[in-house]
């Protein structure tokens, strides 16, 4: 952390409401409003160098399911059986890109921290790989177990959308973040309704509320984006 008295005019936070600069320092005992404001400015260049943006997040989200599951919905006409390799391919590369913008912001979210906070940032964003390599490798035993085609479609289905819901409340739960945690909420309320619902219907609820529900959390993160920057320059001004 640097001295105090390195760090620039406190005047220069007007220039940049985003980032506080800690004021400068004289010498002698410290005025415990001056000590309070270099506490805060502290405070809020470590929250500064955390950020990640949610909105990418739940943005990526919402286009690999909507975009996704409706390819496959659109191809489902005659069957599972009938959709297109290149379907399936378009859908996986949505998933993965979600999967992979997910890791990258968690672990971006600690990267201005140290010790136990970065470790649970980094793991968490591990977290994800570990939890889809399992979840398909599960799925491709099922299969091989003489599953039917549908009933294994189902189960990848479901078994995916569990993980990103459960994920989302454990991010939800280590960052109290209330907005992620009752998306994931929703995400688990979706994926066990798709699989009660049955193919090709599994496919329109998991596009529509699913993408739909990744669409709202965009939204609402964009909301308090703008409510927090508001919010920083009143207590600059």
């Amino acid at each position: 952390m640097p001295h105090p008295a390195d760090a620039p005019d406190a005047r220069r936070v007007a220039d940049a409401p985003d980032v506080a600069d800690a004021p400068d320092v004289p010498d002698g005992p410290l005025d415990p409003a001056l000590a309070r404001a270099i506490i805060d400015a502290q405070r809020t260049r470590v929250r500064t160098t955390a950020y990640t943006d949610d909105r990418v997040i739940f943005g990526v989200w919402s286009v690999a399911w909507l975009v996704g599951y409706g390819v496959l919905w659109a191809t489902s006409g005659d069957g599972v059986t009938a959709i297109p390799w290149w379907a399936w391919a378009v859908f996986g590369v949505l998933i993965l890109t979600g999967v992979a913008t997910t890791v990258l912001h968690s672990v971006r979210r600690m990267s201005g921290m140290d010790g136990v906070s970065r470790r649970t940032g980094q793991l968490y964003g591990w977290s994800w790989f570990v939890a889809f390599a399992a979840g398909q490798t599960l799925v491709g035993g099922l299969a091989g177990a003489g599953l039917p085609d549908e009933a294994v479609t189902l189960a990848a289905n479901g078994i995916s959308a569990l993980i990103v819901a459960v994920l989302y409340m454990a991010g939800g739960a280590l960052w109290q973040d209330r907005a992620q945690f009752a998306l994931g909420v929703w995400m688990a309320v979706v994926a066990a309704a798709a699989t009660v619902v049955g193919l090709p219907g599994t496919f329109v609820v998991m596009g529509l509320a699913g993408g739909g529900g990744m669409a709202v959390g965009a939204l609402l993160a964009h909301v308090a984006q703008r409510r927090g920057r508001a919010a920083r320059r009143g207590a600059v001004a």
